[in-house]
């Protein structure tokens, strides 16, 4: 079991952060201060933090060189993130955090962007 930190209405920021984002995940044992139980919703849930890591969502950079020919010229490079349906999209807007907590569930925070579903880059 882990226990998962999440944003509260108390450091909800436009723009930055939304409540129920996953700020921190820790062992089932970890002690929390006063300060942190009264500024953060802390939850535990089933899984291990091993197990918290499998259910983040696939990031990473790719490129796509600009020509065939030898040149100095840096290649096109785009952050991506792998959508449930295994499709790779475009990172146009980038959490804060990568997770949320949500209907007892974790979800990923990218798809909460409009802007992260339009470009589709390829498929597994």
């Amino acid at each position: 079991m882990a226990k998962l930190v999440l944003i509260t209405e108390k450091q909800y920021r436009e723009g930055a952060n939304e409540v129920g984002d996953i700020i921190g995940e820790f062992d089932d044992n970890h002690p929390f201060t006063k300060e942190e139980l009264e500024s953060f919703d802390i939850v535990t849930v089933q899984e291990t933090k091993e197990e918290l890591n499998i259910k983040k969502p696939t990031v990473k950079q790719i490129s796509r060189a600009k020509t065939t020919e030898w040149t100095d010229e840096e290649p096109e490079r785009k952050n991506v993130w792998q959508d449930k349906d295994e499709s790779w999209k475009e990172i146009v807007k980038d959490p804060k955090y990568k997770t949320r907590y949500e209907d007892k569930t974790i979800k990923e925070n990218y798809s909460r962007y409009a802007e992260n579903l339009t470009t589709i880059i390829g498929s597994k």
